[in-house]
């Protein structure tokens, strides 16, 4: 086999027209291979709900471009690329036109169901590249259908899983491989149509790229792919040493029925480098919520592509700026056997999560405060139905409902509701006559649920919830595979910068109960069971209901315009009571803001925040609406470096030194989680803790915990705050 070994990139005879010309290019290259995706898969995750990846890389694995989708696959896909050279690169070889395909999770994939389709670039022989796509395939023939197994209690139940096999030789398909793997599949048909999607996306990239090698030549086309990873290097740690720098925590818990799971992570910030240290976490469960290294590295790098990273070329340069740490044993380094199907709706996810929350966090305290973000998608709320079709065909989907999840909240916007994930902004949901007509289901509800976003000056996107029952199939009954449900006994959707988390989330089946699913559905009644992290029978008088949880908001609840609020409550979006408990707005008879109210209000519930009436430092500017000063951060480190102190940005007083924990001179009320949104239930086990300034009672932070868990404490440095930010004169 004659590879192309990776150099490092130079500016060499390559001109910038030249350059620019090949870059887009190779982006068109990607768009097409996952437009290919899309149009030939009829699978809902692949076709509606772009769950799929597309990326290139160099002949060394290294990644040279990434295209739009679950980004958290991006390093793993560059461990199954060398792991394809480690077992054929000699032996049985790599020829062209050769195409692997590959899914274990304890060498490359996050879990069974994601299939990375690894194929060669060749140019006049010799290996150049490589192209990789992922797709969640639509089973695996594990313990439960879709290959989320809640049931198993080692890797081995989980279904088909290799290192690589050939699946395409000199330009055929290997039936042997092909039928091999779907013999153990429930639904051959539509698993085809996803293997097939990928083979034939990977078909359309290596002819455009084969393209553009013989048209600029394989040496010109690698020194763009290396100057493209060295130039990202260099503006995202050009960009790192912009921001502050110190340490950001944050913690999430699995609240999983019966057992709770902890993650931490500790966010390290210095010069031109970020190391997430994720050490804290629990010790690896025989419930299949474990992931390998690679999958937590990825996870923790994805929100870093579009937080910090959104004007950079998505390559193996990012990558080199950031280090994970998690320790062997753990949730996030799980050991064979340990089970893993259940991750990517789990510890990925709420890596995913945590990264998000400490980035957006140390950009608050920047100049680029405006890429703050409240949590998107607190939690994955999804059910894979299988059953028979109205063809007499056995078939198997992932609920579209689970790609229109809520955004969080931004530092000048509201989040929206079906905004997907913030690490796959391609996301979208599947419509519902889609889902009806080839799938044995029927929809009696997909509704907003009023009150589910998370508030602040920006309030979070607004939750959704459905309800569907058995129709239009060869029986009366499905089985349904449902998600762990993460974030119903606390709001998991955190706020940012003052802002409260989203409302929790709900996971019932009702027994003999069409009439009342009609209704939101209390907590706990007869005949509703809790269905989290479960295999069960619908039955064709039962219906399957889950509901969403909303988008963290930004800033204080009570810093909102209030014609935004009346706005809100004029749609359906917030309740009136809602409106005057969490926003301080008082809504007038006729339907419009009552003004005096409304400030009597809001002064009411800061006194009640401190215990007494607010003050405010000299130099506050109180004739300038709270709503209309647009800033972000809402702490800052001011007058010198060696005699700092920790200001509120907007009353000016001053917190405590610049060397101590803002957080222990800070006003703190503990509070039940219900008080983020009706939607919610109280829980003995968690509570909500709101940190405010001790003058002017502005809420700083909040924190989502279990009653026992330590409060946790950032630590910066060096601020990167232009001196005339803030909210003083």
């Amino acid at each position: 086999m004659s590879t192309r070994t990776a150099t490092k990139g130079s500016t060499g005879g390559l001109d910038p027209f030249t350059f620019e010309i090949i870059r887009h290019k190779l982006f068109r290259v990607i768009d097409e291979g996952t437009i290919t995706l899309g149009k030939i898969s009829g699978t809902p995750s692949t076709a509606e709900g772009h769950d799929v990846l597309v990326a290139l890389y160099r002949a060394d694995g290294s990644v040279m471009l990434a295209g739009v989708g679950f980004l958290h696959h991006l390093l793993a896909a560059s461990q199954a690329v060398k792991e394809i050279v480690r077992n054929f690169g000699e032996d049985p070889g790599i020829s062209e036109n050769d195409t692997f395909f590959a899914n274990d999770p304890y060498t490359m994939a996050m879990h069974n169901p994601d299939v990375f389709m690894i194929s060669p670039i060749h140019f006049e022989g010799e290996l150049v590249s490589w192209v990789v796509n992922f797709v969640h395939v639509t089973d695996v023939g594990g313990m439960e259908v879709g290959g989320l197994c809640p049931s198993a209690r080692e890797c081995y139940q989980e279904g088909f899983s290799t290192k690589g096999l050939k699946i395409v030789e000199a330009g055929k398909l290997r039936r042997d491989v092909f039928e091999t793997f779907l013999n153990m599949i429930r639904d051959p048909g539509m698993t085809g149509l996803d293997l097939k999607s990928q083979m034939s996306a990977n078909h359309v990239v290596k002819e455009r790229m084969q393209g553009i090698y013989g048209e600029y030549g394989p040496d010109t086309v690698d020194e763009v792919a290396a100057r493209l990873i060295e130039q990202s290097e260099d503006r995202l740690r050009a960009r790192l040493r912009e921001l502050p720098d110190g340490v950001w925590t944050a913690r999430r818990h699995l609240d999983l029925a019966g057992r709770s799971y902890r993650l931490e992570l500790a966010a390290t910030k210095e010069a031109d480098a970020l190391t997430y240290d994720f050490t804290g976490t629990d010790p690896q469960a025989d419930f299949p919520i474990n992931c390998q290294y690679w999958a937590t590295k990825g996870a923790a790098l994805a929100p870093v592509f579009p937080l910090l990273a959104w004007d950079l070329t998505w390559n193996e340069g990012i990558a080199r700026c950031i280090d994970v740490i998690a320790p062997e044993g753990t949730l996030l380094n799980g050991a064979r056997p340990a089970p893993l199907s259940l991750n990517t709706v789990s510890t990925i996810h709420a890596v995913n999560i945590l990264s998000n929350a400490v980035l957006s966090k140390m950009l608050a305290a920047s100049s680029y405060h405006e890429r703050a973000v409240g949590c998107w998608m607190g939690s994955v709320v999804l059910s894979i139905l299988g059953g028979i079709d109205r063809h007499g065909e056995y078939v198997a989907q992932v609920g579209g409902d689970v790609f229109g999840m809520p955004e969080g909240a931004r530092a000048f916007a509201d989040g929206s509701g079906p905004g997907g994930h913030i690490v796959n902004v391609a996301q979208k949901m599947s419509n519902v006559e889609f889902e009806e007509q080839a799938f044995p289901k029927l929809f009696l509800y997909r509704r907003v649920v009023p009150d589910s976003a998370g508030a602040g000056m920006y309030r979070g996107g607004h939750a959704h919830e459905y309800a569907v029952v058995p129709q239009g199939g060869g029986t009366d009954s499905v089985t349904a595979v449902v998600t762990p449900g993460s974030g119903e006994a606390f709001p998991a959707a955190s706020g940012v910068c003052g802002g409260y988390p989203g409302a929790t989330t709900a996971h019932r089946l009702f027994r003999d109960g069409r009439d009342a699913a009609l209704d939101r559905p209390p907590g706990e009644t007869p005949g509703v069971e809790d269905v989290r992290a479960q295999s069960v029978t619908v039955r064709a008088e039962d219906v399957l209901y889950l509901r969403a949880d909303g988008g963290g908001g930004y800033g204080d609840p009570l810093d909102r315009n209030p014609q935004l609020v009346c706005d809100d409550v004029r749609s359906g979006l917030v309740s009136p009571e809602a409106a005057e408990a969490v926003y301080g707005v008082v809504i007038a008879d006729a339907g419009g803001v009552d003004a005096a109210a409304t400030q009597a209000r809001r002064l009411t519930l800061r006194t009640e925040r401190l215990g007494r009436e607010p003050r405010y430092a000299a130099g506050f500017r109180a004739d300038v609406p709270r709503s209309d000063r647009r800033i972000s951060e809402y702490l800052q480190l001011a007058d010198g470096a060696n005699d700092a102190v920790v200001e509120c940005t907007w009353c000016g007083d001053e917190i405590c030194r610049g060397s101590e924990a803002w957080k222990e001179h800070a006003a703190l009320r503990k509070a039940p989680v219900t008080v983020v949104g009706p939607p919610s239930v109280q829980s003995s086990e968690y509570e909500l803790r709101e940190f405010f300034c001790p003058s002017c009672a502005t809420s700083l932070d909040v924190e989502v915990a279990r009653v026992d868990d330590p409060v946790l404490h950032d630590r910066i440095v060096r601020w990167s705050l232009p001196a005339d930010r803030g909210g003083r004169a």
